[in-house]
This record gives C-alpha cells, sequence and structure tokens, in this order.
C-alpha cells in the first residue's frame, strides 16, 4: 500500500522493540526517514542494521530514558522538525 510517505521524517520512541519496532519497520517500507529513540543503544543499532538492510531510508537512533523530561529536550534538539511522531510510553 503506498500512504504517500515518501520522503517524511517519522519519530519513532520505543523503537527498539514490539510496537514501536514494527511501526519503525512499516514507516521505513513507506519510504519514511527515520528517528528512533529508546533506552538501549545496542537494542536501536540491531533495528537500525536491520531496517537498513532492507529499506534506503536515512536513520538516526537515540539511545535516551525518556521518563526522565530533560532526555525529552535533548530529543527535540536532536531531531528539530518531524513529519510523523510515534510516542508511546509503558505503564
Amino acid at each position: 500500500m503506498d500512504l504517500k510517505l515518501t520522503g517524511l521524517t517519522a519519530l519513532v520512541t520505543g523503537a527498539s522493540r514490539g510496537i514501536g519496532r514494527a511501526i519503525a519497520h512499516e514507516l521505513a517500507g513507506e519510504g519514511c526517514h527515520l528517528h528512533l529513540a529508546s533506552r538501549s543503544a545496542a537494542d536501536l543499532e540491531t533495528v537500525r542494521a536491520a531496517i537498513a538492510q532492507k529499506h534506503k531510508v536515512k536513520i538516526e537512533c537515540h539511545a535516551l530514558d525518556l521518563g526522565e523530561s530533560r532526555n525529552i529536550a535533548t530529543l527535540v534538539q536532536r531531531t528539530g522538525d518531524v513529519d510523523i511522531l510515534v510516542m508511546h510510553r509503558y505503564l
């Protein structure tokens, strides 16, 4: 399905596993450039490598604990303007 997302930039939090990871893969498949955020740098690198192997999109990883408010500000500074935001938190 072509959702006409090619060239847009998406920020996906919780991107190292579960639904965040699945959403990142789908957005890359639609041609979105990605900013991936999660606490684990190693897990993010695994996701980045898997996506890069299949899709020619730009991918930047941000290993940050977004439970700490100062890290949210850091993420905003690093990513700048994004077209799509996928943000969730674990309860």
